[in-house]
């Protein structure tokens, strides 16, 4: 069974920061992430959560 990962934003809350992605569009995960690699993927382009 193969699944689809897809990173789709940044989401902050307070000073917490979590990597927002779907797997297979169906679950949504918020993984927990530091502010320094939060930075890294805004720098590459991956988008805030609006």
């Amino acid at each position: 069974m193969e699944f689809q990962l897809l990173v789709t934003c940044i989401l902050q809350e307070g000073n917490a920061f979590f990597l927002v992605t779907k797997v297979d569009d169906v679950i949504t995960l918020k993984v927990p992430i530091t502010a320094g690699v939060a930075g890294l993927f805004l720098a590459l382009g991956v988008p805030r959560c609006s």
